[in-house]
């Protein structure tokens, strides 16, 4: 999803969805392309910025929910 807060790392964003979040999250699988990351300092965590509309409504019909 657009905007969605993204991580290189499954065991890190269970971590961080568990102890930053309560346990209120959701985790999916996603290629993306690099360019379509963008890093605010953090190593592990990124903002999901698709490189158009089409492409991210496609990537989400064929996510895999881990």
């Amino acid at each position: 999803m657009p905007g969605a807060y993204v991580s290189e790392s499954k065991a890190y964003a269970k971590f961080h969805g568990e102890t930053s979040m309560g346990g209120n999250y959701r985790l999916y699988s996603l290629e993306v392309y690099p360019d379509e990351l963008l890093t605010y300092g953090d190593p592990h965590e990124f903002i999901y910025i698709p490189r158009s509309l089409d492409v991210a409504h496609e990537r989400m019909q064929n996510r895999q929910r881990d």
